[in-house]
């Protein structure tokens, strides 16, 4: 039994996604923020070095409000306990030094 001949699809019978042929520019997709701009190939390696940079300095940006954004304030020590017998954490207020010189949480006692 004979194989049945299929055609052999050339490179060029696809599009080429992310380019456009007609304009000659490509279109780098950021992972970070889902962006799609055209740019020209001659310009392709200075906004890759410019993007990279902005996207590798963005979690560091981040970084110290990520804890304090994630941890919610409460006013005693009572909400406190529950809080991380929920499993969570929680910020409380410390309360001015005591005659004593030592500090308490607010709302203690």
């Amino acid at each position: 039994m004979a194989k049945a001949s299929v055609p052999t699809p050339r490179a060029d019978d696809f599009p080429r996604r992310g380019r456009n042929l007609a304009d000659r520019t490509g279109t780098p997709v950021r992972r970070v923020h889902g962006e799609k701009e055209p740019v020209a190939p001659d310009a392709l390696s200075a906004v890759t070095a410019d993007t990279l940079a902005g996207d590798q300095a963005l979690p560091l940006d981040q970084a110290p409000e990520r804890p304090t954004s994630r941890t919610p304030d409460v006013t005693s020590v009572a909400g406190a306990v529950e809080a991380v017998t929920a499993g969570s954490r929680a910020r409380i207020p410390w309360a001015a030094p005591g005659a004593d010189g030592g500090r308490e949480p607010a709302g203690h006692g």
